[in-house]
């Protein structure tokens, strides 16, 4: 019964994030790595490694001049996590979406409302609240592994089977370094 009632949730979650996504129009811009000024990290926030793995992309980033937020998404109940956000990171729940995942959170809607240069879902699951996130976003480029959100993304890295996050973040700035690269 739970997975009935849980696709039932989906399909319409998905059907009112469509009619969201055809009121809202995004242009896609292509730069190299060195040109893009903001980027947001959308991610697991469970398990805890992977807050490390964001920080360690956030601050291999930093190199390149880029500023970055993070929206970490834990598909728990907030009363059984204890994430703690800051100017960097945002956490999110399960408590903080509507039945049909639709975000309550203020800090979410600021995220998605963020114009960023480069917004990287930095995931190997496909958590329907991420999505929503990385669909309604209005970054210019969306980035991510293949097999993970597929339609909402701008460009993806296909990653050989159990290769996970730190190879999906190398090959990321791997490619974008060659996007548009001055000779």
């Amino acid at each position: 019964m739970m997975n009935v009632l849980e696709n039932i949730r989906k399909k319409a979650g998905d059907y009112l994030l469509k009619k969201q996504l055809e009121k809202r129009t995004r242009n896609v811009v292509f730069r190299n790595l060195s040109k893009v000024k903001t980027a947001g990290i959308i991610f697991q926030a469970l398990p805890p490694e992977n807050i490390a793995k964001v920080k360690q992309f956030i601050a291999d980033l930093k190199k390149f001049g880029i500023s970055t937020k993070a929206l970490g998404y834990a598909h728990e109940h907030r009363k059984n996590v204890d994430l703690i956000g800051g100017p960097t990171f945002t956490y999110v729940c399960k408590d903080d979406y509507t039945f049909f995942y639709d975000t309550k959170d203020d800090g979410v809607k600021a995220f998605i409302d963020e114009p960023f240069h480069l917004l990287i879902l930095y995931c190997e699951n496909d958590f329907f609240p991420l999505k929503h996130v990385a669909a309604l976003s209005n970054a210019e480029l969306k980035v991510g592994e293949q097999g993970v959100c597929d339609d909402i993304m701008d460009f993806m890295i296909h990653l050989p089977e159990n290769k996970g996050l730190p190879e999906l973040k190398e090959q990321l700035i791997r490619y974008l370094s060659m996007i548009n690269k001055e000779e």
